[in-house]
């Protein structure tokens, strides 16, 4: 499998896509993970508490993913779609509470601190069901011929997103307007998760009407090899 043809002709589009979707959901959540002390920092809280919410939660990211993706009772593109969303979710939380100081301080009785734990925990969650979603897509689409190259390559947009977001934008523009853009960018990526999910509709129908020609063609030869024989 040549990868200039899997990034071009070979369903490119909707490989080009995912990387897309890939880079900003991940790229977010690793800046998030990777700056856990300006989180802290924020919320006036110990690094205890960030790190006790973030892990476990994409932990259970990542097996909650994997039992849904093998149930087969959900689209892997519309699950992929539905995190994304929750990613931006997350970060808009967060992006409030980077300028308005109330937010940062309010409790809900016995949930402390409930705009860190709740966005950290959605972040995390999302970030670790998206690391177990996206193979499960690389292999339906593409099988497993060549998946350590095409997963590569994958794993390389989600690093370029992680180095933008964290040691670009957070690092030129500060810690509260990375979150701005973290939100915008992941609430363009459920558009883009639209458009994915569009794709395969087309493709399905297009395969779908192929089918149906191919069997048309069949009935039409039926009566000439009748006649024939």
């Amino acid at each position: 499998l040549n990868l200039g043809l899997l990034l071009g002709e070979m369903g490119g589009e909707r490989y080009r896509l995912l990387l897309l979707i890939f880079a900003i959901t991940v790229g977010t959540g690793q800046m998030i993970g990777n700056h856990w002390e300006r989180v802290r920092g924020l919320f006036h809280t110990d690094g205890t508490a960030v790190v006790q919410t973030f892990d476990p939660a994409k932990c259970l990211g990542c097996l909650a993913a994997g039992r849904l993706v093998d149930s087969k009772s959900v689209s892997k593109v519309a699950l992929l779609t539905a995190l994304t969303a929750v990613m931006a979710v997350s970060q808009l939380i967060f992006a409030i509470a980077s300028v308005d100081e109330s937010w940062t301080t309010a409790d809900w009785g016995s949930v402390t601190l409930p705009a860190l734990r709740i966005p950290l925990f959605l972040c995390a969650f999302a970030t670790g069901a998206i690391y177990t979603i996206v193979p499960a897509l690389e292999l339906s689409w593409f099988g497993s011929r060549c998946i350590g190259r095409i997963h590569g390559t994958t794993m390389l947009s989600a690093i370029a997103g992680q180095t933008l977001l964290y040691n670009v934008v957070s690092t030129f523009l500060g810690f509260s307007a990375a979150l701005w853009v973290q939100y915008v960018l992941c609430t363009a990526a459920v558009g883009v998760c639209a458009k994915l999910h569009g794709l395969g509709t087309a493709s399905r129908a297009a395969t779908h009407t192929d089918e149906k020609r191919r069997a048309d063609g069949c009935l039409e030869e039926a009566p000439l090899l009748r006649a024939a024989t």
